[in-house]
């Protein structure tokens, strides 16, 4: 399962392009989500198709993001895992 330990957002804080890296260990689909601390989804990509088990990297971008404090939650099968980053521009 992805715990929280094994998920991580570089670089911290952010400005422009970031990377979450996470270790799935189901080997199933994923979904992403970077919330702001209201809870308000401001990016989701959900059923990213993974092929096997192991540490996984999804790439998106922050320009969109108003600076400040943001979760990023990945669900992998029954699994969830959340770290805080914060984005600044």
């Amino acid at each position: 399962p992805v715990s929280s330990a094994a998920i991580n957002v570089y670089p911290n804080p952010v400005d422009g392009n970031a990377t979450v890296e996470y270790w799935n260990a189901e080997g199933g689909p994923v979904s992403f989500y970077v919330m702001d601390v209201t809870g308000k989804v401001s990016i989701e990509k959900q059923d990213l198709p993974v092929s096997q088990p192991g540490k996984m990297k999804i790439e998106f971008k922050t320009d969109d993001l108003v600076p400040g404090l943001y979760i990023c939650l990945i669900r992998c099968g029954t699994s969830v895992a959340n770290t805080k980053f914060i984005v600044q521009h």
